[in-house]
């Protein structure tokens, strides 16, 4: 195995115990100590490979957005209005983090409970997930033959101004699944806006 290989695999076994830390614990409880104490990882080895808490945290919500966006784009989507292709895909991503919970809680959290400081560089790695679900309205009109480029834009406000409505309707709750709930509550009612503001 050369030293490339090894490096890979440290860094993905580091990455691993940082999504089951901080998937379980939040932020504000995954240790660095606890980290490498609980999964048999040298402190060296984690800050050979990240520089510190923060950037493990944030390449743990890269890594949770990337493997979502991902099983988003997978999916086999049919239906010929826009609004039952949001619902489709919202579905999807329900299913994602049920198969995932670690994910699950690392989404929600990062995205209403998120570490103090980390909050813009969170917002800027969810475009990501905000751009995937635009691109599979590929096949639909956007009006006024508006640039795809302001529809992706259009994707980023969108689903930042609903974590902004969320997040003030639910700053004591700590249980991810009663987070999506909420989520859930104010999205249902608003996806036909949503679509037939952009769609034709």
């Amino acid at each position: 195995m050369t030293k490339a290989e090894r490096t890979k695999l440290s860094k993905e076994k580091i990455l691993n115990a940082a999504i089951h830390e901080f998937g379980t614990s939040n932020f504000a409880n995954g240790i660095m100590n606890v980290i490498c104490s609980k999964y048999g990882v040298s402190k060296g080895l984690v800050y050979h490979n990240f520089e510190n808490k923060e950037d493990l945290y944030l390449a743990t919500v890269d890594r949770t957005l990337l493997d979502t966006a991902k099983y988003i784009s997978e999916g086999v989507y049919d239906t010929t209005k826009a609004e039952d292709r949001l619902k489709e895909i919202i579905e999807r991503i329900r299913e994602y983090f049920d198969m995932n919970p670690l994910y699950k809680n690392l989404f929600f959290y990062s995205s209403y409970l998120p570490p103090d400081g980390l909050e813009e560089r969170l917002k800027e790695k969810r475009k990501i997930l905000f751009k995937t679900i635009f691109n599979e309205f590929s096949s639909f009109d956007i009006k006024g033959n508006t640039e795809r480029e302001y529809g992706e834009l259009y994707a980023c406000i969108i689903g930042e101004g609903l974590i902004t409505i969320t997040k003030d309707r639910i700053k004591s709750i700590k249980d991810a699944s009663l987070l999506q709930s909420m989520q859930d509550e104010i999205l249902n009612p608003i996806i036909p806006l949503i679509t037939n503001g952009l769609f034709a």
